[in-house]
């Protein structure tokens, strides 16, 4: 017991100088940039419409289907 205790301290000191190095060298992720503005209004409330539609027609179609 003592021995593997003495095993896994030495092991976890060898390895602090490469996870230092690692945390230290990680370049810091940036955000992706979402345009919030659309390119097309009118493209946009079609899709609106379709999608407020789908969500009508998917569900009866489900319900009412024949098995």
């Amino acid at each position: 017991m003592r021995i593997s205790v003495l095993v896994l301290a030495v092991v976890a000191v060898a390895s602090a100088p490469a996870a230092a190095f690692a945390a230290k060298s990680a370049k810091p992720v940036k955000p992706r940039v979402v345009s919030t503005t659309p390119a097309n209004m009118n493209e946009l409330s079609a899709k609106l419409v379709v999608d407020g539609l789908h969500q009508i027609f998917v569900p009866l179609e489900v319900t009412l289907a024949r098995k």
